[in-house]
């Protein structure tokens, strides 16, 4: 058995709670079980539990065997100092913190049902050569189940993205010009290019760009600049277009003020945002913010289809 079903087992608490008990006898009631960290320290951070009478708030080491822990050498490292319980599958030692203090252990293995335990069996004797292991238990999953997984995993994608919205809304003092820009410039990345394409957002503030609306070079000018596409090589020295845009894109910076490019590209390079030019080339020609109306979410709040919203692109 791997160390990570124990994991699972503790962060999803698929165990037997019935009058939950140390090692040592002492009553446990998990209050929270904490999240998986993934850096050096302990296993589980910010868990809450009462043991005994005493609530405690640290955090969850986790173990196949109750000895592992002198074996990793937790016993000299003050990170695990702040472990309050010792999750193991068998308990065959007692263990101390740097101090000397004893920390109290949980045994899963008594607690763990027959069922869960053949589960994991099965997953784990699956060829190495299965793309999901867990497909042969599909079938074993009642068809409702299935559906309201569904209906629940797009609902949660939903509101992650709506609560997102919220947050940017309320970062931009609730200014839904602001919030629409930044939003789909944001989309204008898809998911691997989202980050890039945001900080071009803050690093052309949308009155900027609205000013010059009328001015598709300029438009391009500040887009490709604060882009960090106008650098100056051998490949665009030549090129009568690019060296417009950039003596075009220096006026515009020293007036307004703007900060270093938004994005370590090149045009000659491939990089985050890539092909290199194609996300600002597309959005210097978005006709939301590079006419004078309507605003830019002005269009998306009144359409009344999908083939509507997206005749604003």
């Amino acid at each position: 058995m791997r160390e990570d079903f124990i994991h699972y087992v503790w962060q999803h608490q698929y165990f037997d709670k019935a009058d939950l008990r140390t090692a040592g006898g002492e009553k446990i009631v998990v209050l929270k079980p904490g999240h998986r960290n993934a850096d050096a320290g302990p296993d589980f951070l910010n868990a809450r539990l009462r043991l005994g009478d005493v609530e405690w708030n640290g955090a969850v080491e986790i173990h196949l065997k109750a000895s592992d822990w002198q074996r990793h050498n937790h016993q000299v490292d003050a990170k695990y100092d702040q472990v309050v319980l010792h999750v193991v599958l068998t308990h065959d030692a007692e263990v101390d913190r740097t101090n000397g203090s004893r920390i109290p252990v949980l045994a899963l293995g008594p607690r763990l049902g027959p069922e869960l335990l053949a589960r994991y069996q099965a997953l784990a004797d699956a060829p190495a050569t299965a793309a999901l292991p867990c497909a042969p238990l599909l079938g074993q999953v009642p068809e409702i189940t299935k559906i309201m997984m569904a209906e629940r995993a797009l609902l949660e994608r939903v509101e992650a993205k709506a609560d997102a919205v919220a947050a940017l809304h309320e970062r931009l003092g609730h200014d839904w010009e602001a919030t629409a820009y930044h939003a789909l410039m944001a989309a204008f990345g898809f998911q691997k290019n989202s980050e890039p394409l945001a900080r071009l957002a803050k690093a052309v503030p949308l009155a900027v760009l609205r000013r010059h609306r009328h001015d598709q070079r300029q438009v391009e000018a500040l887009l490709f600049g604060q882009a960090g596409f106008l650098v100056e090589n051998d490949e665009t020295a030549a090129d009568a277009y690019i060296q417009d845009l950039r003596r075009e894109y220096e006026f515009l910076r020293h007036k307004y003020d703007l900060g270093a490019p938004a994005l370590a590209c090149t045009s000659g390079t491939t990089c985050a945002c890539g092909p290199p030019t194609s996300r600002p080339c597309a959005l210097a020609s978005w006709p939301a913010c590079c006419t004078p109306a309507p605003p830019c979410s002005t269009p998306l709040l009144t359409a009344q289809s999908r083939g509507g919203a997206g005749r604003v692109f």
